[in-house]
């Protein structure tokens, strides 16, 4: 059955103490894209769900990831896929990163004070110098988000989303659809 629809969730966070975390993310990378490489998949996320202990989702998160599941099951939604990363330095030291997507339905939420962005170097670390001032739904396409970072981006460098072990993330669109955790690639012009 090559149509078979196949709905995946992504991995969350977790506390458990063991874990390498670049593998973790590196495996929340190839399931975000997933979707862009297999027919029929569809992907969600649970990064932003609470947790009933070290790894796994608490009654309210199985409930909401329920809700998700369904959505794209039905077909009423569709993975959110990202797109491209623009770079634009803002004077007088700092830059600004536009971020777009497809499948975003309404908008993104919060509109304001997005959590879960970080700024990694060329190795995927977190930078040690340049972080996130704030991400916000970009006012003229609220399927867009624009990310403010305190130093323009060099060459190499990558925005994080849920990075690491245990983020706080909340960014999801106007049906709940989360953003799953990522790394995203930058044009730097």
């Amino acid at each position: 059955m090559p149509e078979l629809p196949v709905l995946v969730v992504q991995i969350g966070r977790t506390t458990l103490p063991s874990p390498d975390a670049r593998a973790w993310n590196q495996v929340q990378q190839v399931q975000s894209e997933l979707p862009t490489r297999i027919p029929f998949v569809a992907v969600t996320s649970a990064i932003d769900l609470p947790l009933v202990d070290c790894i796994h989702l608490n009654a309210t998160g199985l409930q909401r990831l329920g809700r998700r599941l369904a959505r794209l099951a039905a077909g009423s939604v569709s993975s959110l896929r990202f797109v491209s990363a623009r770079h634009h330095p803002e004077p007088p030291d700092r830059g600004l990163l536009q971020f777009t997507f497809t499948g975003v339905n309404g908008g993104w939420l919060p509109v304001d004070n997005m959590a879960g962005f970080d700024v990694l170097t060329a190795n995927g670390q977190s930078h040690p110098t340049n972080h996130v001032i704030n991400a916000f739904r970009d006012p003229t396409d609220p399927g867009a988000i624009r990310v403010r970072v305190n130093v323009p981006l060099q060459p190499g460098e990558m925005l994080g989303y849920g990075h690491g072990l245990r983020p706080v993330c909340n960014v999801v669109d106007e049906a709940d659809q989360p953003l799953c955790a990522g790394t995203f690639m930058v044009e730097i012009p």
